[in-house]
């Protein structure tokens, strides 16, 4: 507030037409000086701390504010200081007192300092303050080395080197950074707003080295879980499929390149392909793939477990490459194995077992029943011990089924049960043969078996009965009081431990059960054998042929 008082000046002296005394004039006076003494004062004072358009007449604009605050201020068409250092190497000084904005072109590796930072301004707190960077590299070999306050948000910043603390570029070209520090240049935070982030934290699109090595794709609401089965993976994982890329131990760019593939005719290339380089490296140097060497896979991967005894991961397919061979010098040739996993078994990788061999000779091995396009079963056959049992429950995966006795030249009777329709392939051929006399030999249809109970569980329908030998994946359950027509088994198990039960998981909701062990169920393999034979002399043969279209095997 003003100090000048216009009141104290007598505006009524002197009055006129009579004497005045000269005590009103000298009060007159002194007032006046004085207050001309406090205008002066405030005007200088004015002029020592207003913020100007213009300088005024005999002085030099100055509107360095101090680090006073400016409270609730409304800004148009404002700009900032800009200054072009030129072009540099070594050390360069980043000058927060001449801009908070400043260019260096590189002409050479850039050793930076940051001076003249403002110290603690603002009320209660350390002031902050940023300043822009903007660097034109001309050479990607290059760098800026940072001081080491810069340390915040460092180890987002693409192409960084934690060990020489420098920014690297992968091509000549503009970057542009932010630094800024809240605690008077003690420590400073840095962004790069040209290049992507090193890590990538959103849900739908997450990737952070210091958490897990893999790249989430898609996950959003999962990604939680996602990070937590992933970890340590090192691949791309994407929800609803799983794809991996891996080069080991080399720069790839210094080794080759990934170039469509064209057809022999040098036409347009075809399609897409994923190329996988593995190599060797030995003491620093890369040498060449050796014999054996495990050049890429495949892999499916899942977890299971009913979640009260914890979940496990395993294996269910899995495609292996391999060199194969020994001639280093032209070039090792490769072969392509398969492995499939079979049910029940929650081991992570044991539970593989090679199904084919793809051999570098172009030949194909085959470590199971061949089926071929006409349903010909080949190479896996299927032996039946009589004198354990004679119940012989024929495999859809066999070929030949050898019946034999190890204590009897003659076997009063045997029930032979032939694969169910839907667990056959048009065109399939069978050989039942016996090494040892059969008096009595009947096919078997159907069976019954007695009911105990029904639980539903996981998703699934599984029905108790006693067990029986004749039951087999595929059959078919008829209309009894309790059952619907139609229901197929998926899945025969033993009801372990209780004796005597077998377990069986059918395609559908059953009915309410009836009386235990009482109330029975009928099971078909609706299947008709043509020129069944009723014994079988020793050491002979029967041979038939599936047709689908009446689900019958025929006599051959």
């Amino acid at each position: 507030m003003s100090q000048i008082a216009p009141n104290n000046i007598n505006g009524n002296f002197p009055v006129y037409g009579q004497d005045n005394p000269t005590q009103g004039f000298r009060d007159n006076f002194t007032n006046i000086k004085n207050n001309f003494t406090i205008a002066k004062s405030e005007i200088e004072d004015l002029q020592d701390k207003a913020i100007l358009k213009s300088p005024l007449i005999g002085t030099v604009l100055d509107n360095d504010l101090n680090g006073s605050i400016l409270t609730n201020p409304q800004l148009r068409a404002w700009t900032q200081a800009f200054i072009d250092l030129g072009s540099l190497a070594g050390p360069v000084d980043l000058d927060f007192s001449l801009s908070n904005f400043q260019k260096i072109t590189t002409q050479g590796s850039i050793n930076l300092s940051i001076i003249n930072w403002p110290a603690s301004q603002g009320v209660g707190v350390t002031g902050y303050a940023i300043i822009r960077l903007w660097v034109v590299t001309t050479d990607v070999t290059h760098t800026v080395t940072l001081p080491d306050a810069v340390s915040i948000g460092i180890n987002d910043i693409a192409d960084y080197d934690a060990t020489t603390h420098s920014l690297r570029f992968d091509t000549p070209g503009n970057f542009v950074f932010d630094i800024s520090s809240a605690d008077g240049g003690q420590n400073y935070l840095i962004f790069d707003n040209t290049r992507n982030r090193v890590n990538f934290r959103d849900p739908s699109f997450y990737f952070n080295a210091n958490v897990s090595p893999t790249l989430l794709i898609g996950f959003n609401e999962f990604k939680d879980e996602a990070v937590a089965l992933e970890t340590g993976q090192d691949t791309v994982s994407v929800r609803g499929s799983y794809n991996s890329v891996q080069f080991a131990g080399a720069d790839f760019t210094t080794i080759g390149d990934i170039n469509g593939i064209q057809s022999t005719d040098y036409g347009p290339i075809p399609g897409y392909s994923i190329t996988g380089l593995r190599v060797n490296v030995e003491a620093g140097d890369i040498v060449g793939i050796k014999n054996h060497d495990y050049l890429g896979y495949i892999n499916s991967v899942s977890f299971t477990g009913d979640g009260a005894t914890g979940n496990i991961g395993k294996q269910f397919t899995a495609i292996g490459f391999y060199a194969t061979g020994t001639d280093l010098t032209n070039g090792l040739g490769g072969n392509i194995a398969i492995f499939t996993g079979e049910q029940g078994t929650k081991e992570s990788s044991s539970s593989l077992k090679q199904s084919i061999g793809f051999e570098s000779d172009q030949s194909v091995n085959t470590y199971g029943a061949l089926v071929t396009h006409n349903g010909e079963v080949s190479g896996n056959y299927q032996f039946k011990d009589l004198d354990s049992s004679t119940d012989v429950l024929v495999s859809e995966r066999s070929a030949v089924v050898l019946l034999d006795s190890g204590t009897a030249s003659t076997i009063a009777s045997a029930n032979i049960t032939m694969p169910p329709n839907i667990a056959t392939m048009d065109g399939q051929r069978m050989t039942i043969a016996s090494n040892c006399a059969i008096t009595a030999v009947n096919f078997i249809s159907s069976t019954t078996t007695a009911w105990h109970e029904e639980v539903y569980y996981l998703g699934q329908t599984l029905i108790r009965v006693d067990t029986n030998p004749n039951l087999h994946v595929g059959m078919t359950i008829y209309s009894t009081p309790e059952y619907v027509s139609g229901q197929t088994i998926l899945e025969v198990r033993p009801d372990v431990p209780s004796a005597g039960i077998t377990t069986l998981i059918i395609s559908a909701n059953a009915d309410v059960g009836g009386t235990e062990g009482v109330t029975n169920i009928t099971v078909d393999n609706n299947v008709s054998v043509n020129g069944k034979p009723t014994s079988f002399s020793p050491n002979t043969a029967y041979h038939w042929l599936f047709r689908r279209a009446n689900d019958t095997w025929y006599k051959i």
